[in-house]
């Protein structure tokens, strides 16, 4: 609806965007749980089984939801260390390009990132939008692709599968998965701290504690803080913007009453204040207003850029999430899991896409959501096979808003509008993977899995409240007068949406699908 809203009146031409270098991992030394006392690798990367590779650097995975050597996984898979990350400066998902070939990731104009692997994406700049690769917080799943800001806190290594990861981990990971193994608490005391000092007073501070609370329960608290002043500036006045101001943390329990039973607790969260990345003009396209004609380009500088004076560029978002997983060893050769998690996202940011500092194209991008899932499995090993056979519920409301204000436009109304919409998806899905290993050099490998998905969907551009014969409640009035043949007045306020017969209306709409 926010591409549609002004089809055909850009005026202007912008860029934003970075690019990407990629590189393979070099060798080093990171702490990992290892079969062999040798230095291990900062990452490791395996396309097939290598049975007969030296357990040497051997980085225990959980790649196919159970533990085993990186080394025996028949996946196209990219392991690497937490020590690795820290020594690469590894402090998000965006960082994940320089060591993880085929990975792309694109911060998107209006907020939403876009994750790519090997080409496999999907940009959409709505917050609702269902991704092709998906990220996971101890196998807790994280639905919406802005949520994944402050997964790279405190971590014993992130798993990146590369290819279609349908069977275990469903739909949403056509081009592959990226699975986020947070540090655990420790059964002795433990603790860390480290301070980055950087351009534009970037200051980067975190730590944790991690240690025993009594015999059966273990904790650990991690947290992190990253602020820096304003990188861009205006070229035709004296403002600056761009600044950084991103705060995460971490709680984690781990209770063990008995040998058979484990139940661990992951409280996690963000919040970001940073600013948006201004728009910076590339090129004039209209004859129609004198004011955008004369306006000068910005020099050849990448920090030159501009936004409408007063228009406030910083994010109010923020980000909560808790997960419980209880795992319990019914015998030698059968273990379940349950992994059940909440999550609130919260989204304010304004962008000016116009990249001026005249009031001709500006977002205002409110929303949020709530999201639960509940997975629950049976594994184990039974002689020469290896099953893992299990379910998924899966519950996300999201209103997603987009309110461009368009003063100085080509746009037919004046002023600003509101496009609404809001989204309830239920998915339910079962699953089942085993391994058969007929030789000492062969495994035969086979998964199926069965998704049922319900999404409900209601939208409406609304009037935007500014009155007046040229605000969009007046002008799609006279449109919808004109076209449907009978008087038609939208309130101020009133949802704009012609539908086929031209008289406005929500619309409603949904979207059952299952597959195999």
């Amino acid at each position: 609806m926010k591409k549609s809203l002004c089809a055909g009146s850009a005026l202007l031409a912008i860029a934003i965007g970075s690019t990407p270098a990629f590189a393979r991992a070099a060798g080093g030394a990171g702490q990992t749980d290892v079969k062999a006392a040798a230095a291990e690798p900062q990452a490791a990367t395996s396309a097939s089984p290598q049975v007969n590779q030296p357990e040497v650097g051997d980085i225990i995975v959980t790649a196919q939801k159970r533990s085993e050597s990186i080394n025996k996984v028949g996946l196209s898979i990219t392991a690497v260390t937490g020590e690795a990350l820290e020594r690469q400066g590894i402090a998000s998902t965006a960082d994940l390009v320089k060591i993880v070939p085929g990975f792309n990731f694109t911060p998107s104009a209006y907020g939403t990132p876009v994750l790519t692997l090997r080409g496999i994406g999907f940009y959409d700049t709505a917050l609702g939008a269902s991704p092709t690769v998906s990220a996971y917080v101890d196998e807790a799943p994280l639905p919406l692709s802005a949520m994944a800001q402050g997964v790279s806190l405190d971590l014993d290594r992130v798993e990146v599968l590369k290819g279609p990861q349908g069977t275990l981990f469903g739909q949403n990971a056509t081009g592959g998965a990226i699975n986020y193994i947070a540090a655990k608490p420790t059964d002795t005391f433990r603790a860390g701290a480290d301070l980055t000092y950087g351009r534009f007073n970037r200051v980067e501070a975190k730590g944790f504690l991690s240690g025993p609370l009594s015999d059966t329960l273990e904790a650990r608290i991690a947290v992190r803080y990253d602020r820096s002043d304003d990188w861009q500036r205006s070229y035709t006045r004296n403002e600056t913007s761009g600044k950084g101001d991103f705060l995460t943390g971490r709680i984690l329990l781990d209770w063990r009453p008995s040998d058979r039973l484990k139940v661990s607790f992951n409280a996690n969260g963000w919040r970001d204040k940073s600013d948006n990345q201004a728009a910076q003009l590339v090129a004039i396209v209209t004859t129609k207003f004198p004011s955008l004609t004369t306006y000068p380009l910005p020099p050849r500088n990448n920090r030159a850029a501009d936004w409408d004076p007063g228009l406030e560029l910083s994010r109010d978002s923020n980000f909560w999430q808790t997960s419980l997983r209880i795992d319990y060893q019914l015998s030698d050769y059968a273990k379940i899991t349950s992994i059940s998690a909440y999550e609130q996202l919260r989204r304010r940011s304004i962008v000016d896409a116009d990249g001026t500092a005249i009031a001709n194209y500006s977002l205002f991008t409110p929303g949020h959501s709530r999201d639960f899932s509940q997975e629950l499995r049976l594994a184990g090993d039974v002689g020469s096979v290896k099953y893992v056979v299990g379910g998924n519920y899966a519950f996300d409301k999201i209103h997603d808003e987009a309110d461009p204000n368009a003063l100085i436009s080509r746009c037919p109304f004046v002023g600003v509008a509101k496009a609404v919409s809001d989204q309830t998806v239920r998915s339910y899905a079962v699953f089942g993977n085993l391994d058969f290993k007929i030789a000492d050099t062969v495994t035969l490998q086979g998964g199926v899995r069965y998704t049922d998905q319900h999404r409900q969907y209601a939208g409406c551009t609304y009037d935007g409240g500014t009155g007046g014969p040229r605000s969009f409640a007046a002008v799609l009035s006279a449109v919808a007068t004109a076209r449907s043949g009978q008087p038609v007045t939208i309130p101020s306020e009133g949802c704009g949406t012609l539908g086929p017969s031209f008289l406005p209306g929500v619309v409603h709409s949904e979207l059952n699908e299952d597959n195999v």
